[in-house]
């Protein structure tokens, strides 16, 4: 027996229970790092949603497990007509087959509720889905992870050692924190970078705003989850790099790092290798706990993909946006 049941705050206990069941057992196979408390989970599961522009979730269920879900996100809050992004999830591939028609109605029904709809999917058969309700190919992204074990020492020592960006006149900053200013520069330096990467498709134009920065600080807050930025400023104190980890503040075990990357006339120097040297060295230092690093980017983006190997990361897997544009 199967059925699809929307998850919303005051869904009954036992989907609640059923969904925490989900994700534990979702996120250990995927090294993602979740609450061994069921309270805690739920209350930061809530504070997220309330956190967003509209978020909407399914739950895919068969026997009374949770197998599957489907989320979708309005993600700017000043500009929630613009984009919708939607995830899936399933716990084996299999159960895509056996809910390919309930997968169908869900996105016909949300594909026309944003001028684009966007979704990162690896398995081929929900692309094909996906494709036969008017969706074209996007990016290839490449996601990556790493054990600490695995690590490339030497490349991490030699790359401290050589101290790039004092010796270029540049000043580090771990900021642990953003205040004042710093959420319009950081709005302002990942629209420049984003728009810049390396992609096939630029069929998206990315414009940060300081609120949507201080969004993503607060519900990360809430979540109990470090945010950490390292910044790297010229001379005249202007902001020209950044580095971004996030992980939780108690007992972590795993990173998501993102955002590398410099203006383009601060390329060359071997800035990002540094950053990335940098933050993994201070948290095999600080937080013992951590095993797992994890990252991602564009296919074409050869540069980010060449320094990720260098320093020991593996490739996990490959996505591709699926898009859809309302005229």
């Amino acid at each position: 027996m199967k059925s699809v049941v929307p998850l919303v705050i005051d869904s009954e206990e036992s989907i609640w229970l059923a969904f925490y069941d989900f994700k534990k057992i979702y996120n250990k196979k995927h090294a993602i790092d979740i609450s061994n408390n069921y309270a805690d989970f739920k209350r930061i599961t809530i504070d997220f949603l309330n956190s967003l522009a509209k978020c909407t979730s399914f739950l895919f269920i068969k026997n009374n497990e949770v197998v599957g879900s489907y989320n979708t996100f309005l993600l700017n809050k000043d500009h929630p007509e613009e984009k919708l992004d939607v995830g899936l999830a399933f716990l084996d591939e299999k159960f895509i087959d056996q809910f390919k028609p309930e997968i169908s109605s869900l996105i016909e029904q949300h594909k026309s509720s944003a001028k684009k709809v966007k979704a990162n999917i690896k398995n081929k058969n929900l692309q094909g889905i996906f494709k036969a309700h008017g969706f074209i190919f996007g990016n290839e992204d490449v996601w990556f992870h790493l054990k600490m074990e695995n690590l490339n020492r030497i490349l991490i020592d030699n790359a401290l050692l050589a101290n790039t960006p004092i010796n270029n006149n540049i000043s580090i900053e771990l900021n642990k924190e953003l205040k004042g200013n710093e959420f319009s520069e950081i709005a302002h330096l990942m629209t420049v970078l984003l728009n810049d990467m390396k992609r096939s498709d630029k069929h998206e134009t990315f414009k940060e705003t300081p609120e949507r920065v201080q969004d993503i600080v607060n519900s990360h807050k809430k979540s109990k989850s470090n945010l950490f930025h390292l910044l790297l400023r010229n001379e005249k104190q202007e902001l020209i790099g950044m580095c971004i980890t996030v992980f939780k503040k108690d007992n972590p075990t795993s990173v998501n790092q993102f955002m590398t990357g410099v203006l383009k006339e601060y390329r060359g120097l071997g800035l990002p290798t540094w950053m990335k040297a940098y933050m993994y060295d201070y948290l095999q230092k600080n937080y013992p706990t951590i095993n797992l690093i994890k990252t991602d980017c564009y296919a074409d983006n050869t540069p980010m993909i060449h320094i990720n190997k260098k320093m020991g990361f593996i490739e996990d897997k490959r996505t591709i946006e699926m898009i859809y544009e309302n005229n």
